[in-house]
């Protein structure tokens, strides 16, 4: 999803390096953020079909989810692998605007903050089509 909208928003690049002690200055990030989408989009297989499916999913993925806390699988005082791989994609997703709605009032969005609650990033509403978002709900 990142790498898809880093095509359309290449300047909210600079908002994921944020915290990288790398020494590159925003210019060169921002200049060098189409040829590194290109490339992460080909190695990942991110197409407009792919990322339109996945957000078609993303409900249903996330009741998965939140139902795992439920069962107390997730969501411990003591993060366990799950905690950490789910929660930190959930914290990706939360970078990008457009799909806080669909986060909103999750557990399973209660647990990546959590864990990772100075997540860098952030990616302007509007870069998703607001058709390809699915209603809140809508699993």
């Amino acid at each position: 999803m990142t790498w898809w909208t880093l095509r359309k928003r290449p300047r909210a690049i600079t908002t994921y390096g944020a915290d990288s002690q790398l020494p590159l200055p925003d210019f060169a990030a921002v200049a060098t953020a189409p040829l590194i989408t290109r490339i992460e989009r080909r190695i990942n297989d991110v197409s407009h079909e792919a990322i339109r499916r996945d957000l078609e999913a993303l409900p249903g993925h996330l009741d998965k989810v939140d139902a795992w806390i439920a069962e107390g699988t997730m969501g411990d005082d003591t993060p366990n692998a799950a905690d950490l791989q789910i929660g930190s994609s959930i914290a990706l997703l939360n970078t990008h605007l457009d799909l806080r709605p669909l986060l909103d009032d999750r557990p399973s969005l209660a647990v990546a903050i959590r864990q990772f609650s100075d997540f860098p990033g952030r990616m302007p509403e509007g870069t998703v089509p607001r058709e390809w978002i699915p209603a809140p709900g809508s699993a």
